[in-house]
């Protein structure tokens, strides 16, 4: 059979020592998922090759030379997102504020009576009220989520 992955794994495991179950147990996998990939039977996932080799205190590319690690698929389709992302229009940078105003706006409604919020903090995030009161206005006394 082919050198696989599966058989550089249980080198450097039989190195180190240790047991599949020692494997199964570092790299956070079933045993039964080990004994697949060592015996070649199953492909490694990327994310469960990066788990093994981490277990194993060893580079990933060293287990499998072809191995294309996770931030290098992340960075590859950051430019189909964000294609997709001004497709829709939507926009990545909110108006800035200046850092005085939710602040000054928070200190005004916390010094006044709830019913005076409406009038007073209209231009002020109800996050920002909620904050200050514990509630937002007319929500019955619980806090909505943020």
């Amino acid at each position: 059979m082919a050198d696989h992955p599966g058989h550089r794994i249980a080198a450097r495991r039989q190195s180190r020592r240790m047991t599949q179950r020692d494997l199964a147990v570092a790299a956070h996998l079933s045993l039964g998922m080990i004994r697949h990939i060592e015996q070649g039977t199953r492909a490694p996932s990327p994310s469960a090759l990066e788990s093994i080799a981490a277990a194993l205190g060893v580079d990933p590319a060293r287990l499998d030379p072809g191995f294309a690690g996770t931030a290098h698929r992340v960075h590859a389709t950051l430019p189909s997102i964000s294609a997709a992302i001004a497709g829709y229009g939507i926009r990545l940078d909110p108006p800035a504020r200046r850092r005085e105003e939710p602040r000054r706006e928070v200190r005004t409604a916390s010094s006044q009576p709830r019913a005076q919020l409406t009038s007073s903090m209209p231009s002020c995030s109800p996050r920002y009220s909620t904050t200050a009161h514990g509630t937002s206005s007319g929500s019955s006394g619980r806090n909505r989520p943020m």
